[in-house]
């Protein structure tokens, strides 16, 4: 009985260790980067968020607080980590005035896409903890206490700074943001990102090309048969990116595949056959019993006919038919999926103002001044700031009457608070958008929260039907914004 136990488990073993090392590519697996955060506390009211970026060094690691209202990460809500070391690391701090429990989540650019920490942090902030809220003229020092904020020093969001004064920005050729006690860039020049006054590059939108080949190609190999089963169809391509016909080298890559995959199927079955031939050895050498004996006689002999017949069906299948498995997949319908944008009925008409950086605006927001007091600042992600700046300018320039303001980003919370108000049911999280009065957009789906997208007034009033709305129909396009046709007041980088 102990032999027989021992026998299964060498042969099992053989075989796991075979198939293992067939369809796992070892340096892969155990090199895969990743990133992790923990949260410390380092006092009552501060944490201290770590993160750690295994397989990866000088990486730039960007953190988010969700819900964001009233949080702050120090000095920024990101860092950069070592240039050495395996796990590399970098760390902020993480405090808010408002108590609640906080989820923080953190991610880095790898290969041309956002790799996310594997979980989130959690921080719960009492009351009694929560940063105080202190009436002037006491502000927060950097130990989150209420001290006195004296002359010439001012107060800029709840702390206590150094008043920057007209002088010192005119040395640097800039003007002074009285709003956040800053040095801005003057007239149409914006901070590139080494902290530079350049002037904006328009950007011209591209028509987006509609690609009509509905070949079949495979997105990866099987790891380790990269070359050996060609999943390209190496054609010549136009312009517009379609293939030209009788160019493919390799015009049925799926039909290649599924006959290789047979191939290795066959070569599975060889070894499994190979293994209970083995088996069945060991069990005839290694009983005295004629029963035994015969077992092992019988398994060696069924471990063969297997195998025959695997192989005998492969070859009366290629003679009929060499390619039987010319599964080309060139000629599939092309389907078109529509996303549609969901329609808010009312403009938004609150001031959001976001600093740091989403998954949806990597580089960052920044206020752009409008044209009118009602709002005096617009917020949007600064990869449109530019070409919304220079609009307003032209705008101006082209008809003196013509001045646009607007409101451009809002706050995830800020969506639910809205569905809230707006009275969306029976859930404010997945009830479409006409379930409110009036309708507003899931949260999540309004372009307003990628920082993307505003929603205009002229002089501080409604646009629709008005001189302004007809300029930005004439020449918004020429600045990267599309108008959402059903509602007017609605302006973005793609008309959603």
């Amino acid at each position: 009985m102990q032999k027989n136990i021992l026998k299964r488990i060498v042969a099992l073993t053989y075989l796991a260790i075979f198939l293992f090392g067939l369809f796992v590519p070892f340096q892969q697996i155990w090199a895969a980067p990743k990133l992790t955060i923990e949260a410390n506390k380092i006092t009552p009211k501060e944490y201290l968020i770590s993160a750690n970026v295994y397989e990866l060094v000088n990486k730039n690691v960007s953190f988010l607080s969700s819900p964001a209202t009233g949080t702050l990460f120090k000095p920024s809500n990101s860092c950069t980590t070592s240039g050495g070391g395996n796990p590399s690391s970098c760390s902020v701090s993480f405090i808010s005035k408002q108590a609640g429990t906080f989820t923080i989540t953190a991610w880095i650019n790898y290969n041309n896409a956002k790799l996310p920490s594997e979980k989130a942090a959690e921080i719960i902030i009492s009351k009694e903890n929560a940063s105080p809220e202190c009436k002037p003229p006491k502000a927060l020092d950097w130990l989150n206490k209420c001290i006195d904020c004296p002359s010439p020093n001012i107060i800029v969001k709840g702390y206590c700074e150094k008043k920057i004064t007209t002088a010192d920005c005119e040395s640097l050729n800039r003007v002074l943001n009285t709003t956040t006690n800053k040095c801005d860039c003057v007239g149409p020049k914006i901070v590139n990102n080494v902290g530079d006054c350049k002037d904006p590059v328009p950007i011209t939108p591209e028509t987006p090309k509609i690609n009509t080949d509905t070949t079949y190609t495979p997105l990866a190999p099987l790891p380790g048969l990269d070359k050996t089963i060609n999943t390209d169809v190496e054609c010549q391509r136009d312009a517009d990116g379609n293939i030209i016909p009788n160019t493919c080298k390799n015009p049925c890559p799926f039909g290649n595949y599924l006959n290789i995959i047979i191939k290795l199927v066959l070569g599975i079955a060889g070894v499994l056959a190979v293994v209970m031939i083995v088996f069945g050895g060991i069990e005839y050498m290694t009983s005295d019993l004629v029963s035994s004996k015969e077992a092992g006689k019988e398994q060696i002999t069924h471990a063969i006919l297997g195998l025959l017949l695997a192989l005998g069906a492969y070859l009366i299948l290629n003679t009929i038919n060499p390619q039987l498995l010319s599964a080309c997949l060139d000629k599939l319908p092309q389907a078109t999926i529509v996303i549609e944008h969901e329609p808010e009925s009312a403009p938004w008409s609150t001031f959001a103002e976001i600093y740091g950086t989403t998954p949806s605006c990597s580089e960052g927001y920044i206020n752009v001044q409008a044209l009118t007091t009602k709002p005096m600042k617009i917020n949007i992600c600064k990869s449109m700031s530019s070409n919304l700046t220079n609009m307003l300018s032209a705008a101006k320039n082209n008809n003196p009457s013509i001045l646009l303001g607007g409101w451009g980003s809002r706050t995830y919370d800020q969506q639910v608070a809205l569905r809230k108000q707006h009275g969306c049911h029976p859930d404010i999280f997945i009830s479409p958008s006409n379930s409110c009065v009036p309708p507003t957009a899931r949260p999540g789906t309004s372009k307003h929260e990628s920082g993307k997208a505003v929603d205009f007034t002229c002089n501080g009033a409604p646009i629709a039907g008005t001189s302004c709305y007809n300029w930005l129909k004439a020449n918004a396009k020429n600045y990267g914004f599309v108008n959402y046709p059903k509602e007017p007041w609605h302006w973005s980088d793609d008309g959603k």
